[in-house]
């Protein structure tokens, strides 16, 4: 079986969907048998809507299905569902070929069909359903008892033809994840299946290297028994808005969250584990209010009012929730080169006496291996990204209206995931580490400021840090006002480090203090990991002198590095990415780059290669969108490393990524159009961006 087979259930990764979109749905799959009686598959059928009487055997009133069916999936993807048609199930050798007919259905008013297999049969990619008519084709392999057609699993059908994938040498959770990565980059569809599957080409050599990674056998599969924790720093922005009874409009956002869950995983049976979750949240929410408004369910939605300064809600200035103990079960894929993926369907959820629908579109989280002795991995990180969408709620109030966005939130959420140690000591932190440190950090007046570092640290083992590190950096602050606009400032930033002390406990548990003159984070508290290569660590601080009153939230990620300059010649950092881009008004940007690539060409040149998916948010109180992703963005550059594994590469759009990589891992920033220290930008030409940068060595 192969590697990326492996399937685990693991709930501190739910924590994200706990806090952040209440709840997230679940899927079924795996290399488990069903039993020995027939047995049943189901789904539904969609295609796009000009193509929808070509795959019917009989017309119904596409007005009713309307009605009867609304897809989360559908609605993001420009596709309805397909009643009255034909859906056969074929047994198929590994090139595709078929074998033999197992059995037919039809599709009901709403597109779903319902499907016995014979008794004995074993779900797997060799087993096919098909609708087809008016020459047009669609396929799905059969790996779970939900299966559905789309253009998109017709695609990846095309796909693993192309790659001359042998269906039979596939596990079942092989295809569950490229059918969900895929489905995470939600394409919309054209007017016909030829014309989605051909904007679903621009993913080929994405899942190309997919496919390939799935055929790959050589690397074993990790192990999660004992206790791991998750932490991470959550930028989460938008407008998940609400009117009340008087007319006064509120926009609220909820910026940073601070996550510390403590995760048990105890193997039951087999790739079995149940999870006991414990966990705490610190949440830091931001409102705009104003007075007098009428709301409509039209445009424009809100009018007659003007924003006050921004508020506070509650009693504090930050929210502390715990959650757990809870015991719950999810998939986690362990793909073939170490890397950990986390499918999440897509998701429509109703609050209770809520006046919207909130829609998030699938997405996968990917986790990569960066801490550990080489064979073993026990720490990962990884930058999860996904939009949830406000919309107003249809004519009875059961879904949302997907003609009537309001408004919209974006998380964007680098974290990591670290095995508890046994025995360990201040030991266990010694030599050298270079680290990423991002912060960010509202007032009580709307104010925001937002900041990355990357420097150096030395340990010396026994509780001391030396002098002579450094801090370098950048930040963006956002001034607001009365007049809901804002005033932006960029400054760069750089310190020494002069000192400092940590602690480790016997379990990994870290504290860690920076001293520098101006810019040092507060005392961190985070994890390092059993061979003493990776650490993450946070702080929650609160200025409480000043007025208005400020909250930050700092998450902090630390490789362990050499003394000598590396040769970097030849080596390829599969790596993740976030920025934040502030233009001079309220709009901002922020872009996650999943599955790319930094390679450095030869001894001077690097070559970056981009999957990016972008998040753009125009104002306080209107809604973010979603641009079409873009793949394969290919950049060009220059570099120089020094020792410890420093770098600096420019490239051709000016753009500056600094950082340090060793063996296994990379961890940098992003800067790009910074103007001089200090500068206020106010004439609308400039937008600077700021972003960090984690990764993995793939063939060191």
């Amino acid at each position: 079986m192969n590697r990326i087979a492996m399937r685990h259930v693991f709930l501190g990764l739910t924590a994200i969907c706990l806090v952040a979109l209440n709840g997230c749905g679940g899927g079924g799959g795996g290399d488990t048998p069903p039993p020995a009686t027939g047995v049943q598959i189901t789904g539904v059928v969609m295609a796009p809507s000009a193509q929808v009487a070509k795959l019917q055997d009989k017309p119904l009133f596409h007005a009713l299905v309307d009605r009867l069916f609304r897809s989360a999936d559908a609605a993001t993807s420009g596709i309805e569902p397909v009643p009255g048609t034909t859906v056969t199930a074929l047994r198929v050798d590994g090139s595709g070929a078929t074998l033999a007919t197992l059995g037919t259905a039809t599709t009901d008013a709403t597109g779903h069909y319902v499907l016995t297999l014979p008794s004995g049969t074993v779900l797997a990619p060799t087993i096919i359903v098909r609708v087809s008519g008016g020459g047009t084709e669609m396929r799905a392999p059969a790996v779970q008892v939900l299966v559905d057609i789309t253009p998109a699993s017709e695609w990846l059908m095309q796909e693993l033809s192309t790659a001359a994938a042998a269906l039979d040498t596939l596990s079942n959770d092989d295809v569950l994840f490229l059918q969900a990565l895929i489905e995470s980059y939600t394409i919309d569809a054209g007017s016909d299946i030829a014309t989605t599957l051909a904007a679903l080409d621009t993913l080929h050599d994405l899942i190309a290297e997919e496919i390939a990674a799935a055929q790959d056998d050589s690397t074993p599969a990790p192990s999660f028994d004992g206790t791991w924790v998750m932490s991470g720093n959550d930028i989460m922005v938008g407008n998940v808005s609400a009117g009340d009874q008087n007319g006064v409009w509120i926009s609220g956002q909820w910026l940073n969250t601070l996550s510390d869950y403590t995760v048990t995983l105890a193997q039951q049976s087999g790739n079995t584990y149940s999870v006991t979750l414990n966990g705490k949240e610190s949440e830091t929410s931001q409102y705009a209010h104003g007075s007098n408004c009428t709301v409509s369910t039209t445009q424009p939605f809100v009018s007659g009012c003007t924003f006050q300064s921004y508020n506070w809600e509650g009693d504090g200035f930050y929210e502390s929730k715990t959650f757990g103990p809870q015991t719950m079960s999810m998939e986690i894929l362990a793909l073939s080169d170490g890397r950990l993926a986390i499918p999440y369907p897509a998701e429509e959820n109703i609050e209770d006496g809520d006046m919207f629908a909130y829609v998030r579109p699938p997405y996968v989280e990917i986790m990569m291996p960066m801490g550990g002795d080489g064979t073993t991995a026990d720490a990962y990180a990884g930058i999860a990204a996904w939009p949830t969408f406000a919309y107003a709620l249809n004519s009875d109030g059961s879904a949302a209206d997907r003609t009537d966005l309001r408004g919209g939130s974006a998380d964007i959420k680098p974290q990591a995931l670290i095995k508890y140690g046994s025995g360990m000591g201040a030991g266990n932190l010694s030599g050298t580490y270079a680290f990423i440190a991002l912060t960010h950090s509202v007032s009580a007046n709307g104010d925001r400021t937002h900041s990355v570092f990357n420097g150096t640290f030395s340990a010396d083992g026994s509780g001391a840090i030396a002098s002579g590190g450094a801090f370098a950096g950048a930040e963006l602050e956002r001034v607001a006002n009365n007049s809901n606009t804002a005033a932006l400032t960029a400054t760069v930033l750089g310190d020494t480090v002069s000192g400092g002390s940590y602690t480790v406990s016997s379990n990994g548990a870290l504290t860690l203090n920076l001293t520098a003159a101006t810019v040092a984070p507060p005392e961190l508290t985070g994890r390092l990991n059993g061979n003493g290569n990776f650490f993450y660590a946070g702080a929650i601080e609160t200025d409480t002198p000043t007025s208005p009153l400020q909250v930050g939230h700092t998450a902090a990620f630390g490789i362990k590095v050499n003394t000598a300059v590396p040769s970097l010649t030849g080596k390829t950092y599969r790596f993740r990415a976030a920025d934040l881009e502030y233009g001079t008004a309220t709009e901002a940007r922020y872009s996650h780059h999943a599955y790319s690539t930094l390679a450095f060409t030869d001894a001077s040149n690097v070559t970056v290669t981009l999957n990016s998916q972008e998040l753009e948010r125009y104002d306080d109180i209107t809604s973010i969108v979603a641009p079409e992703a873009t793949f394969a963005s290919v950049l060009t550059g220059t570099y120089t490393v020094a020792a410890n594994g420093a770098f600096t590469a420019t490239l051709e759009d000016g753009s500056i990524v600094r950082g340090h990589v060793n063996a296994r891992g990379l961890l940098a920033t992003h800067l790009h159009d910074f103007p001089a220290s200090g500068t206020e930008i106010v004439t609308g030409t400039r937008s600077p961006t700021l972003g960090i940068v984690m990764g993995r060595c793939t063939n060191c």
